[in-house]
């Protein structure tokens, strides 16, 4: 078997290709100011006082539970399209990337010591997870993530509201 036929020969090309672009892509990463760390977990980069205790997930039972006792305040953190197609009776649409005084004042009347149920489409969505981090950083003292979204809320047979327009 011969090592420098040009099958090979392309074969220690790309080898060599992809090692350069490797050392090059740390070299650039390691010289820019804002450079991106290799390994990070996300849950140490919430602070403790954040207001948002990323192990407090409700479930579907308990979703139902506060709001027909009216216990909390529901926010959809989905698009609007999928906000008016159908949510959670009496939830405030709060999609990402609203600016934090957008978000402030829709939820003024309610105060930052209410109780906040932030949810989604389901436990694949991970939009209310990021809404209710905000939320702990904006100093929200209660907020929780109902992780089965609008999926888990029909299945159990919760109503669903539309926009009209």
């Amino acid at each position: 078997m011969r090592l420098y036929t040009p099958r090979y020969v392309f074969l220690y090309q790309a080898i060599i290709l992809v090692l350069v672009s490797g050392v090059l892509g740390w070299a650039v990463n390691e010289l820019r100011p804002d450079r991106m760390t290799w390994l990070q977990t996300g849950i140490e980069a919430v602070p403790a006082d954040s207001g948002v205790d990323m192990a407090m997930d409700i479930d579907v039972a308990e979703a139902l539970r506060l709001h027909a006792a009216g216990e909390a305040v529901f926010l959809d953190s989905r698009h609007v399209e999928d906000f008016r197609v159908g949510h959670i009776p009496g939830a405030l649409s709060i999609p990402l990337g609203l600016f934090e005084d957008e978000i402030s004042a829709k939820l003024a009347p309610y105060g930052k010591e209410a109780k906040y149920v932030v949810y989604c489409s389901s436990i694949t969505c991970g939009m209310a997870q990021e809404l209710a981090l905000a939320l702990g950083f904006m100093e929200y003292s209660d907020v929780v993530v109902f992780a089965g979204g609008m999926a888990a809320w029909v299945e159990a047979g919760g109503e669903s509201e539309v926009v009209v327009q």
